[in-house]
């Protein structure tokens, strides 16, 4: 049938993948089809016909469906995509975390069906996934392979930057499901990064990236530094998939990968928007250049970099985040150290579009060096100690006030996280009232989950008062340039978290925790009392005042009782770290979170202040630590702490039984039982 070509998706000199249309029918298919220039077009074809018939097994709603194969033509047609997954984010940019995690369950879901029948997909990448006319994902471009039959896969095309080490060698271990996991994990940083991927490798030029993969001492530079919008428990199922020893990877078929992800909530019922095919103005470039990457320009967006030398002799020197800033002894540069062993051009330091500052070696003489060790390139951060030859700067970073937000004097930065950056200032329109002044990440925007919350809870958490809740005294959006920032202007606690308090890890003293343990339990009962539940009780948002009182705060976590909220909007989601405080039945996905929820991630707070350590161990892998708070029984904290009065102990327990009905019916039952202590 005649076949109008309507854009290319894929070329290579081996292949010709694009989208076509039917003429007659006015349908669209995607056409892949053998190069003409080809020499291997014989080879290529019976490959291409023997992907035909591997997919034509299945029915899976994502795997790509094949029509028909037109030998003579030396092609074959499947179903209708928009385009790949690679072009998708070269055209629209990296994915959001909530899209991620959607991409993330339908390939899992497609690769469970390939592997409960233990055949292998063998070439999962951005370029054999892709996006459907409804904006879901799918499985094609298959080397398909039987897992019994110790299969000698062969390398697929030379542009593949990431396959599974027992792929490459077969003396690295046995090929079996987890060599594509490992792959899709790879994937996954590669949507959630876009054109930063490949700075993760640190490759010097020429070097062969599939070697990469098959050197156990080769790792990552860096990269958990740069998902710093991503949510821990997304980082923990990445790290899980793309350990290169096959037997110590955390997920050996993609059932289990499955399972974990949807345990994980972090998959959203979100389809990728309508990708809209622009054609090139000039002939594309390589997609992976050889050679160092130069950071990109980021316009003024971030922090002020000061680097104050630690020999007092030297001038101080401040920089914006507008300018690259290359460092040595030529007149060119913007910095000059004054020093034995400092090259023409020695490093360059840059603030890149995400706001972050990092210093780059330029193959220097002596190296770069961050705190005594060696380093490459690394991401700057206040506090760090930058050496060049025998020069030596301590870093520090200052964030100037932004338009929409002048009213506050910014002074301090207090901490750095995934939730964006927290600072101290004075709010100056208040006779310079001192403020915790918090900005959101800039992926905030894009994340429509999030969004929704934040403007759905922060109106009625700015109306909450109570001496144990952190007041909201303003939030809102401001404007950077072409983009928006959110931020929430907060009470200030000058004796910061009791996460701060407990890093020695020693227990509070009894009247210390039956202070704290009224204090909470007051804050949860206002909470209550107002219809809220605050979903996300831990020791990081519990903040405390000058004269000790204890506050709740994590606006972000603030959400109407279940009868005002819809499912898409209340899953949980946090950090890994953060499942130890969380509900059971939140854990497991059992129905919505209500005040129980909040009981008992209260007395999982209290157990670790009483104690010094989690009710459950967070070194273990997310799928072990959900697996220990569903099933695992009530910790008793009288068993790590002899001298815990009983009462008190009878509190925790009784907050952190498993099944919501054996906890505390209200909090104010809670409440009364911590006085009963008090007295």
């Amino acid at each position: 049938m005649p076949l109008l070509k309507r854009y290319d998706i894929r070329t290579s000199g081996d292949w010709s993948v694009w989208r076509a249309q039917d003429d007659v029918t006015r349908q669209y298919h995607l056409v892949k089809q053998v190069a003409e220039g080809s020499p291997y077009r014989a080879q290529l074809l019976r490959r291409l016909e023997h992907e035909t018939a591997f997919l034509g097994q299945f029915t899976h709603a994502h795997l790509l469906r094949p029509v028909r194969i037109e030998p003579t033509e030396h092609r074959a047609i499947f179903e209708d995509v928009q385009c790949s997954l690679a072009q998708y984010v070269r055209g629209q940019g990296p994915l959001t975390p909530a899209q991620v995690g959607q991409v993330l369950l339908q390939a899992s879901e497609a690769l469970s069906a390939l592997h409960a029948r233990k055949k292998g997909h063998g070439c999962v990448n951005l370029h054999s996934l892709f996006v459907g006319p409804e904006g879901d994902v799918k499985f094609a471009d298959f080397l398909g392979y039987e897992f019994d039959t110790s299969p000698q896969i062969p390398v697929p095309d030379p542009e593949l930057v990431y396959q599974a080490p027992e792929v490459i060698d077969s003396g690295l271990g046995r090929i079996g499901p987890s060599a594509d996991l490992y792959c899709l994990g790879y994937a996954t940083l590669e949507l959630l990064l876009g054109d930063r991927f490949e700075q993760l490798f640190d490759l010097p030029p020429g070097v062969n990236w599939l070697a990469w993969h098959a050197d156990p001492r080769k790792q990552l530079v860096d990269w958990k530094a740069s998902l710093g919008h991503v949510s821990a428990g997304l980082v923990d199922l990445i790290e899980g998939l793309i350990v290169k020893a096959p037997g110590e990877r955390a997920y050996h078929t993609a059932a289990e990968f499955t399972a974990a992800l949807k345990r994980s909530r972090l998959a959203q019922s979100l389809a990728l928007p309508f990708y809209r095919h622009v054609e090139p103005a000039s002939k594309p470039q390589p997609r992976y250049r050889p050679g160092p990457v130069k950071p990109r320009r980021p316009g003024g967006r971030g922090p002020y970099l000061t680097l104050t030398p630690l020999d007092s002799s030297l001038p101080t020197r401040s920089f914006s985040p507008g300018k690259a800033v290359l460092v040595g002894r030529a007149d060119s540069c913007q910095l000059i150290p004054h020093g034995p062993g400092v090259s023409a051009k020695h490093a360059l330091l840059n603030c890149h579009d995400d706001g972050i500052w990092r210093a780059y070696d330029l193959a220097s003489t002596s190296g770069l060096f961050v705190n005594g060790v060696p380093r490459p390139r690394t991401r700057l951060r206040p506090g760090h100690v930058l050496g060049f030859g025998g020069v030596g700067y301590r870093v520090s970073l200052r964030t100037t006030s932004r338009r929409g937000v002048s009213k506050f004097q910014i002074r301090e930065l207090l901490h750095e996280g995934a939730n964006g950056r927290l600072f101290r200032a004075d709010w100056v329109a208040h006779d310079g009232r001192a403020v915790a002044l918090r900005f959101l990440p800039i992926a905030f925007e894009n994340d429509e989950v999030e969004m929704r919350r934040f403007l759905r809870g922060i109106p009625a958490a700015s109306t909450l008062r109570h001496p144990n809740l952190v007041r909201l005294y303003r939030a809102g959006v401001s404007r950077m340039g072409a983009e928006r920032v959110w931020y929430l202007a907060m009470e200030y606690c000058p004796g910061r978290s009791l996460r701060d308090r407990m890093q020695t890890h020693e227990p509070l003293p009894v009247s210390d925790l039956v202070r704290l343990a009224r204090d909470l339990a007051s804050a949860i009962t206002a909470l209550g009392a107002n219809g809220w539940v605050h979903r996300n009780i831990n020791p990081s948002c519990v903040l405390l005042a000058e004269d000790g009182t204890a506050k709740l705060g994590d606006f972000g976590a603030y959400r109407p009782s279940v009868a005002e909220t819809d499912r898409a909007v209340t899953v949980v989601a946090g950090p890994r770290g953060d499942l130890v405080y969380q509900a059971p039945e939140c854990v497991a996905g059992e129905g919505e979170p209500t005040a129980a929820a909040d009981v008992y991630s209260l007395g999982a707070t209290l157990f670790e202040a009483a104690t010094g350590q989690p009710s459950f161990d967070k070194r273990l892998s997310y799928p072990e630590l959900c697996k220990a708070v569903c099933e695992s029984p009530t910790p008793d904290p009288k068993a790590l702490r002899p001298d815990l009065p009983t009462p008190m102990r009878d509190v925790i327990m009784t907050a952190m039984a498993r099944l919501p009905m054996q906890r505390f019916a209200t909090a104010n039952a809670l409440l009364d039982a911590v006085r009963s202590c008090e007295m």
